[in-house]
């Protein structure tokens, strides 16, 4: 058997079509750069092998590293995806024995059976001519672009927003704590210097606890001396039609169940699985809340939103209205992002202001 043939040499191709052709390749390079942020291994293989596939792409148009084929069309299929519509064309040459398929964006008047030469990337297989004419989008790079400026405006956003929880989370007083009394006991006295390095780890994020230390903050309280007094009332959170409760900032009214206002309380108790790198199971997470509520605390209702993962438990008792805020772990089955029922990698108080 003849030995197949998979370089017919290269093809040049005039600098105005390549310069323009670099164009449409921009906004999935800068993309699949911002989506290799997340900590995912697999998240980051899937964007650096897209940012590769793409890269040589440019390349291609830079240097004019085009090489082409020349068969019969044996199929021609039209296809459509999210609304754009393109064809898939089959070139057999039956003399190399090669047989390749390529995307088109405009039929060309391309019959099956038809003789025909397809220029493509040395890389990335890409026609970028076909039977000498031009194989350019049809959608408009401006609404492209355009879509790109949302994109990284929506994701600043978030790194800005997300920059300044964190800030303001961690911007407590030690002495705040350390005059705080619960019942008989101050953080002045023997229970103060015990947890003295947790205290600390508020004012510094860079002290991360252990699981085990947090659960021994856990286990040496006596709930019934808690005084659930709110951190920064003006901080606070609100029900939403997201079926969770949010910080009130960023919300629009449309978004606001009801006026009620929830602040942040047992700030020490707040477990972070992002910061401590810890995850414990649903069971673990209930036995730790009915450790700092109230001793008559009744679960009146539950918000469950399963897109982002977050469940919200509301709770009714003599000493106010509560909620707790708990986020499941997240994974990722390809690029689709599911949630683990039975992992929580993050535990909030909240209570009512009144």
């Amino acid at each position: 058997m003849e030995k197949k043939r998979k370089f017919n040499g290269y093809v040049k191709v005039n600098a105005k079509h390549r310069y323009m052709n670099i164009i449409k390749y921009i906004p999935t390079i800068i993309f699949a750069i911002v989506f290799m942020m997340p900590d995912s291994i697999l998240i980051r293989l899937l964007m650096g092998y897209i940012l590769l596939f793409n890269i040589a792409a440019v390349v291609e148009n830079l240097f004019s590293l085009y090489t082409s084929t020349k068969g019969v069309c044996t199929s021609v299929k039209e296809c459509s995806n999210k609304g754009n519509h393109y064809y898939m064309v089959v070139v057999t040459d039956y003399e190399n024995k090669t047989e390749m398929k390529f995307s088109i964006e405009q039929l060309f008047n391309i019959s099956e059976m038809d003789t025909v030469e397809v220029v493509y990337g040395i890389f990335s297989k890409r026609c970028i001519m076909i039977n000498n004419v031009i194989n350019m989008p049809k959608e408009s790079l401006k609404s492209t672009y355009f879509s790109l400026f949302i994109f990284l405006a929506i994701i600043i956003g978030i790194f800005i927003k997300a920059f300044t929880l964190d800030t303001n989370e961690y911007e407590y007083n030690e002495n705040e704590y350390k005059n705080t009394t619960y019942g008989d006991t101050t953080y002045e006295d023997d229970f103060y210097n015990e947890y003295k390095n947790d205290i600390e780890y508020m004012d510094n994020p860079d002290i991360v606890l252990t699981e085990q230390e947090i659960l021994d903050l856990y286990e040496n309280t006596k709930k019934d001396t808690l005084d659930y007094e709110i951190f920064h009332p003006n901080e606070y959170y609100v029900e939403s039609t997201f079926n969770t409760f949010e910080h009130y900032e960023g919300m629009v009214k449309r978004q606001i169940v009801d006026e009620k206002r929830y602040g942040q309380i047992l700030y020490p108790y707040t477990y972070d699985g992002y910061e401590n790198n810890t995850t414990i199971s649903k069971e673990k997470a209930m036995y730790l809340i009915n450790l700092v509520l109230p001793s008559d605390a009744k679960e009146e209702r539950s918000l469950v939103n399963k897109g982002y993962g977050i469940v919200c438990k509301v709770y009714s008792s003599s000493k106010g209205t509560f909620v707790v805020r708990m986020q499941r772990k997240q994974y990722f089955n390809g690029t689709e992002p599911y949630y683990n029922n039975d992992e929580i990698v993050d535990i909030k108080y909240l209570k009512l202001i009144e």
